[in-house]
């Protein structure tokens, strides 16, 4: 699934502190940034901000 890759690219750029949380959603290919936290946590099992914050 696409989606999968997408969130696999979002977490390289959480941990590597290249990018603001802002900027993911495009960065990553997803159209909004609402659409985007949806699959991250469906996919990850936490937002974003509770994957860096872990």
């Amino acid at each position: 699934m696409i989606n999968s890759y997408r969130v696999a690219r979002a977490k390289e750029l959480l941990d590597g502190k290249d990018c603001p949380v802002s900027e993911l959603f495009s960065r990553c290919g997803f159209a909004s940034k609402s659409v985007f936290y949806v699959v991250f946590k469906k996919v990850v099992g936490m937002t974003p901000l509770q994957y860096i914050s872990q």
